[in-house]
């Protein structure tokens, strides 16, 4: 079972690419344009959302994490777990800090480095997701329309994400990694463009907390 950072790090990965970018413009079909209003429209973006790792069979024998995840535009969020255990992942746009309260334990790393190479140039403006991905528009579901993302070249412990929209609005994400998991976040409770204040994304390194630099 691969551990809590390489899973936070794939999450970031798959997030950054349709969360942190640029609309994609030469499509033409129903999801693609909700993810380019989703891109354009959304500035700011809070949900309760719920994660589960799922093996290759879809099942999972681990408990579902939950929190609340927060997003300003450009390139700050905020992941606060608060279930089964509490775990905080904070970016500011240069730094992201990954805070583990039951170690007492600060990791810091650059954007760059934490998002690794592709999302990084998804961030800095120099890459759209048309350049770097194959978009493959899939079959509704419930309403909830489908979009899968594949990488044309290797992204490190990155295979592919689905993503879904409901009236505009980003629900789920599916992260598969080289392993053949799956992570499945959903959103709940989404709120758009509200004021998020710019202290929610900086962090406060605890002063007994061992701090590793990366």
């Amino acid at each position: 079972m691969k551990s809590a950072k390489t899973i936070s790090s794939v999450i970031l990965t798959g997030l950054s690419l349709i969360i942190l970018s640029q609309p994609v413009f030469s499509q033409d079909n129903n999801v693609v344009s909700q993810l380019n209003r989703f891109v354009e429209q959304t500035k700011t973006f809070k949900a309760e959302f719920t994660q589960i790792l799922l093996n290759k069979t879809l099942s999972t024998d681990t408990k579902p994490k939950s929190g609340y995840f927060y997003l300003s535009r450009p390139g700050l969020f905020r992941w606060d777990y608060l279930k089964p255990y509490r775990q905080e992942i904070v970016s500011n746009g240069k730094k992201v800090w990954f805070y583990d309260p039951d170690l007492d334990q600060v990791t810091v790393k650059t954007v760059t480095n934490a998002l690794s190479m592709g999302p990084a140039l998804l961030l800095s403006g120099k890459s759209s997701i048309q350049e770097r991905f194959t978009l493959e528009e899939l079959p509704d579901m419930e309403g909830v329309s489908w979009l899968k993302l594949l990488p044309k070249e290797q992204v490190s412990g990155f295979k592919s994400l689905h993503i879904a929209f409901d009236k505009d609005i980003l629900v789920e994400m599916l992260l598969e990694d080289e392993f053949d998991q799956m992570t499945r976040i959903v959103f709940t409770e989404v709120e758009i463009n509200l004021q998020l204040k710019p202290q929610r994304f900086e962090f406060v390194i605890p002063d007994d907390a061992d701090v590793i630099e990366d």
